[in-house]
């Protein structure tokens, strides 16, 4: 089989063109990466001029939502989806501007009019089934919408070890939408005897509590930014990374490179995260900002050495079997060569 040709873009619709005709031929794919609101959807366009075939990744939700997060005041907030945007331009929520969301809104509601959406591209690719779903409320052909999850390399990792350290971890932006300051102020009043680790930067109303700094017979330490063989040395020991979003995550690349060195996952079950921890097995979930199951689950893989083993074990076996680079290589061939089954005149070779 010859090589299928790709062109991942995050460049201009000129440029797509301009490659596509003159420099290196005909295109088999044009693989469109999360280029708005930057770029317009005219990309779609010169594409199809050129006769290339669009695959537009989903890595937030910028088509349901202006915002690309549907999070709005510490909450979870559908308000646009499937709806005329107008919320979105009376809260201001791109970029806290109202003249700023009312150009995006226009940019999505024109496209939507033109039947861009449904015409242009030829296949989405969502992270996980959540958001999937939630371009279907949203209006988009289901059919067109695929599941693919990321993908951890192995060779950015460092070995396996099957030795528990003891701490717990938190690896991420130190913001309320992550979870931070709320696992904070729990974990503080838990009582919980095991150091709690958190790496990153963010919010100044949790930054600025000392480097190191000891809570109701707990202790967090907050170690700021660190270089990423550092954070994966640290994920690699934890007992447990904790996960504690308040914001449905598309997708959480932080649990399947925890699951890469077989440490288990304590999650909130907002988005895509419950898809990838299965409870029980690899780690548990517990509703975003319910104290009591946080912390029950938490004494549970504290208390119970034999079960944080089996999850580890099971963890390390999940990435292996659904987060490898090889395994996503060969989902990511599959939709390939199903878009170019049905373009008239194509051939998968």
């Amino acid at each position: 089989m010859t090589p299928l040709r790709i062109l991942a873009s995050t460049i201009t619709a000129l440029a797509v063109v301009s490659c596509a005709n003159n420099k290196g031929g005909n295109y088999d794919i044009l693989h469109v990466q999360n280029l708005f609101p930057q770029f317009s959807p005219s990309i779609y366009y010169a594409a199809a001029k050129a006769g290339v075939p669009i695959v537009q990744a989903v890595r937030n939700y910028r088509l349901v939502c202006a915002s690309a997060n549907l999070f709005r005041n510490g909450r979870y907030c559908s308000d646009c989806v499937g709806r005329v945007p107008v919320p979105a331009i009376l809260h201001a929520c791109y970029r806290s501007s109202r003249l700023a969301t009312a150009s995006v809104v226009g940019m999505q509601t024109a496209h939507k009019l033109m039947g861009t959406w449904h015409n242009k591209v030829g296949c989405y690719v969502a992270l996980t089934k959540y958001v999937k779903d939630r371009l279907v409320e949203g209006g988009y052909p289901e059919k067109l919408i695929k599941v693919k999850p990321n993908f951890v390399s192995a060779v950015d990792l460092p070995d396996v070890s099957s030795s528990a350290g003891d701490y717990a971890l938190y690896v991420g932006r130190l913001t309320a939408e992550k979870g931070a300051a709320w696992l904070t102020d729990v974990w503080s009043r838990s009582g919980i005897n095991l150091p709690l680790k958190m790496v990153g930067e963010g919010d100044s109303k949790i930054t600025s509590q000392p480097e190191s700094s000891s809570y109701g017979g707990g202790h967090i330490e907050f170690l700021g930014r660190l270089p990423s063989s550092e954070t994966y040395r640290m994920m690699r020991s934890a007992k447990f990374l904790i996960v504690p979003g308040q914001w449905p995550e598309p997708f959480g690349r932080i649990v399947i490179e925890a699951y890469a060195f077989g440490t288990p996952v304590l999650a909130a079950r907002a988005g895509g995260l419950s898809e990838l921890v299965q409870h029980g097995e690899t780690g548990f979930l517990f509703e975003a900002g319910d104290e009591s199951s946080f912390l029950a689950h938490a004494r549970t893989m504290l208390d119970q050495p034999h079960v944080l083993h089996d999850m580890g074990l099971r963890a390390r076996q999940a990435y292996l079997e659904l987060y490898t680079p090889e395994k996503n290589y060969g989902q990511i061939l599959d939709i390939y060569m199903d878009l170019l089954a049905g373009q008239p005149g194509r051939s998968t070779r």
